[in-house]
């Protein structure tokens, strides 16, 4: 593209190495800036916005998980996108500090990626973890857990499977961009108990409107919770 002349803006390296919930919000706010900057000052104001909501929801997420007993720290295993179901994120994944914040611990945690935030594992290794919630990433159904292998697992077992939301243009909600909306949906999902009064709707809905300026309905963000397309 350089050199037929094409503007290139590349918003992350190849391989990102972060480990904390700091350097997670800071890679991401770089990300969304690099593209304010870009795209100029209308972009810039909706960054600040953006980043002084991430800053509100990784708060209001932390205050209420913090007196968690280590025994109620959930057991995560987050399927990428493999029709088995067995690649999943771990080392240097986005979703494992969202998991964290949310009260959570990511399984697969220790597993290296070669920094690319994902990995291939064997159904043994999983049956051997035992997550007691699993969600799933880029994937429609969870047709991959009727293998009967997987009824053995607690969250499987248990009803503890969830699609993860789709996007209003994608497949599920972008790690960065949509992380706020990630990190809600998660703690909901894994401490229901603490989050009675999260409207994940209105959330939603509030979320677009300062965003990309959008008008999302009700129906439309329900449809969203339910992994279904918009209208």
């Amino acid at each position: 593209m350089n050199e037929i002349g094409i503007p290139v803006i590349a918003s992350n390296p190849s391989g990102i190495d972060f480990e904390t919930a700091q350097e997670f919000r800071d890679l991401v706010a770089r990300e969304m800036n690099l593209y304010a900057v870009v795209l100029g000052q209308h972009a810039e104001e909706k960054a600040t916005r953006w980043l002084a909501y991430l800053d509100e929801k990784i708060a209001y997420v932390s205050e209420r998980v913090k007196s968690l007993a280590p025994d109620q720290i959930k057991k995560v295993y987050y399927i990428r996108k493999a029709e088995d179901g067995l690649q999943c994120f771990a080392k240097s994944s986005y979703p494992l500090i969202l998991v964290n914040i949310a009260g959570g611990e990511l399984v697969s945690k220790e597993l290296d990626t070669n920094l690319s935030g994902f990995t291939d594992v064997t159904m043994e290794q999983i049956i051997e973890w035992d997550p007691e919630v699993i969600f799933m990433g880029w994937m429609n159904t969870t047709d991959a857990l009727k293998d009967e292998r997987w009824s053995v697992v607690s969250a499987v077992k248990n009803g503890q499977v969830y699609l993860t939301p789709t996007s209003t243009s994608a497949l599920f909600w972008d790690y960065a961009a949509e992380a706020p909306l990630d990190l809600l949906y998660i703690a909901k999902s894994l401490h229901p108990d603490l989050f009675t009064d999260l409207d994940l709707i209105q959330e939603i809905q509030n979320f677009y409107k300062m965003l990309a300026d959008y008008d999302l309905s009700a129906e439309g963000a329900q449809r969203m919770l339910n992994r279904l397309p918009l209208l």
